[in-house]
């Protein structure tokens, strides 16, 4: 009895090619630890460069003129005062409570305390 050839079809291919993948991902390698490391390193990083511009930002631009940008980019739509920096890729936070803070700083007084009781 004569054999005949055996076809890999796309299925069986795909399927091999996921097994290998994961097979492969699974080894432990010193290029893989270099890279989780590498990677661990960015994150902290990123974090301590955003504290640092923030820092930097906020000492440049002080809230409360942030929030007065703010209130007149949201009375007229022609401003993009407070957008996102492009430079820097810097994202503005609009539910952030800071900009709760800044805006009880613009108002009296009076009506800080009224908002507290």
């Amino acid at each position: 009895m004569e054999q005949k050839e055996i076809r890999l079809n796309a299925g069986k291919r795909k399927s091999l090619t996921n097994d290998y993948r994961r097979h492969c991902e699974s080894l432990s390698t010193e290029l893989k630890d270099q890279y989780n490391q590498s990677r661990e390193e960015a994150t902290s990083s990123i974090a301590s460069a955003f504290e640092t511009a923030t820092t930097v930002v906020q000492r440049r631009f002080p809230l409360e003129d942030v929030a007065v940008l703010q209130e007149l980019q949201r009375k007229h739509n022609t401003i993009n005062a407070v957008g996102n920096d492009s430079c820097f890729y810097f994202k503005v936070d609009m539910e952030s409570n800071k900009i709760e803070e800044c805006e009880k700083v613009l108002k009296s007084p009076d009506e800080i305390y009224k908002d507290e009781k």
